[in-house]
């Protein structure tokens, strides 16, 4: 059986199962689990290049490996660790910028969330939309999530 976690009190935001979608909750998790909906991408895919919740409905999403924002998670981790692609003015988009453009000077795939229903200034991608709130929440709640991330098995110091 597949270990299903959730933030309990903790977690913030809308996008959760209700009462009534618990049974299938629980089975998406087991289906998860099995590797029942992992598909092979080429063999020099080997980072990030898209969304894991893109939701283009016109057919064309590209197959590759997927974290939240695609590309963008990568420019987070970096962010929020050692910031070798930090733009001399600190802004995220000057740093996602350089991000790309390293990931595109060395042929690495990049990309991020397909949604249709995009519009102005929302992308449709919660990891970029919500990212102020994400970093916020990273600042505010670092015990929890050391804790989570210890029940993954990953030791995350202070």
């Amino acid at each position: 059986m597949a270990k299903f976690m959730t933030l309990d009190s903790y977690a913030i935001g809308l996008i959760q199962a209700g009462e009534d979608q618990q049974e299938r909750l629980e089975e998406l998790t087991e289906r998860l689990a099995s590797g029942e909906f992992h598909s092979p991408v080429a063999e020099h895919e080997t980072i990030p290049a898209r969304c894991v919740d893109g939701r283009s409905t016109s057919g064309t999403t590209i197959l590759a490996p997927n974290a939240a924002g695609g590309s963008e998670s990568l420019f987070v981790a970096d962010d929020l660790t050692v910031k070798r692609f930090a733009a001399p003015d600190e802004s995220t988009l000057g740093g996602y910028k350089n991000i790309l453009s390293w990931l595109k000077e060395h042929a690495l795939e990049t990309g991020g969330h397909t949604d249709d229903g995009a519009s102005g200034d929302i992308s449709g991608c919660g990891a970029n939309d919500q990212l102020p709130v994400i970093y916020d929440y990273i600042a505010k709640q670092g015990d929890v999530l050391r804790a989570v991330a210890g029940d993954l098995g990953v030791a995350v110091p202070a």
